[in-house]
């Protein structure tokens, strides 16, 4: 987990959600989720939420132009309510 991360703002959030959406191939764990972005570090990597289920995700963003075919990509990995917690104080994965 790389620090600084910060919330992120509307505007970021909605660019980076839509990067995401373009990225995401079939098979892949964040497909056909209802997803919200909610802290970035840098460009690349995003924090994401299920708005469903709670369920947090660090992603690193490709900036592909076009859908990834191979379904690690991007990378993705779970998030603990611990590390939730530590990078956005007061978050949950229901907010």
């Amino acid at each position: 987990m790389r620090a600084p991360w910060e919330r992120a703002s509307p505007t970021s959030a909605d660019f980076a959600l839509h990067q995401l959406l373009i990225e995401i191939p079939p098979g892949h764990v964040l497909e056909k989720r209802d997803l919200k972005v909610v802290a970035r570090n840098g460009l690349d990597d995003i924090v994401v939420i299920d708005q469903n289920d709670g369920a947090a995700f660090f992603v690193h963003l490709t900036y592909s132009r076009t859908r990834e075919t191979d379904p690690r990509w991007p990378n993705t990995e779970p998030v603990s309510p611990e590390q939730l917690k530590a990078i956005l104080p007061g978050q949950t994965g229901s907010d």
